[in-house]
């Protein structure tokens, strides 16, 4: 055999995409391992952290088991290759439903930080609208300007301009008074637009993630194979949803036929009596 031999030429093609493939799968691992350390499993942080690794990094896997079948395919008298490529398979169908657990996962993450998130922020607001209230009763229940002002200093509230100082008592409340009346209205302004924000936040991201998590998902299907079965997992489960709507009618035509008899017997029977 020399040198210029189609078949040797593919068989050194197809050792090197498979080194290749492993190089790929090898910087995957490492990844990975350098996204997960140091594990926080129940922390929604770092499981949109890891996610968001993984959705970086998932083409290595999925391109190096795509150069594996590629090398087989180009030697497929190797068995080591075809041997080494049904193992790949095989390994793409936890891959692949991992990639389908992440989506909910990412959801549930999400929900958790924007709960906290909501949660932080709503005792935020609570508690500038219980201030609002109390300076409320303070410019209600004072007798003087010096009064409201000393008042004011025990709230640790934010002092107010020192042109209201000069002022009269009638005059500094109606001041005060629709001073509070803008700082309530803001408040309001504030939590809505907190909720809007936290929409566009939240969703458009988390819609972009589940399409890519289910590509790479489908993408793995597509090349992951089950023991014992020649078609990918992919085409596998189209022939199989191919296969029901020619199931379904047979037993509609089943029913359809006992139903018909019944009437026919029911009739029968009224005819006699």
């Amino acid at each position: 055999m020399s040198s210029e031999d189609p078949s040797l030429q593919h068989l050194f093609l197809s050792w090197r995409l498979a080194f290749l493939a492993y190089v790929l799968f090898g910087l995957f691992v490492i990844q990975v391992l350098a996204a997960i350390v140091p594990v926080r499993l129940i922390d929604p942080a770092w499981q949109l952290s890891l996610i968001s690794s993984l959705l970086a990094i998932a083409y290595l896997p999925l391109l190096g088991l795509g150069l594996l079948h590629l090398a087989s395919g180009l030697s497929d008298w190797d068995r080591r290759l075809r041997r080494q490529l049904r193992w790949a398979a095989r390994l793409a169908l936890p891959v692949c439903l991992g990639f389908l657990l992440l989506i909910p996962l990412q959801w549930a993450a999400l929900g958790q930080l924007n709960s906290k998130a909501d949660g932080q922020r709503q005792r935020e607001l609570s508690r500038l609208e219980t201030l609002v209230t109390s300076l409320r009763q303070v410019v209600r229940q004072s007798g003087s300007t010096t009064e409201v002002f000393s008042r004011l200093r025990s709230l640790s509230a934010p002092p107010p301009p020192a042109a209201y100082q000069s002022m009269p008592l009638p005059v500094l409340r109606e001041r005060m008074k629709r001073d509070l009346l803008d700082a309530e209205q803001q408040l309001n302004l504030r939590r809505a637009d907190a909720a809007r924000s936290r929409f566009w936040k939240v969703v458009p991201l988390a819609s972009r993630n589940t399409l890519l998590l289910l590509s790479f998902c489908l993408g793995f299907a597509g090349l992951a194979q089950r023991r014992g079965r020649e078609l990918p997992l992919l085409l596998e489960t189209f022939d199989r949803l191919q296969r029901l709507p020619q199931r379904a009618p047979r037993s509609l035509r089943t029913g359809s036929q006992a139903e018909r008899q019944n009437l026919a017997r029911y009739v029968e029977e009224l005819s006699r009596e």
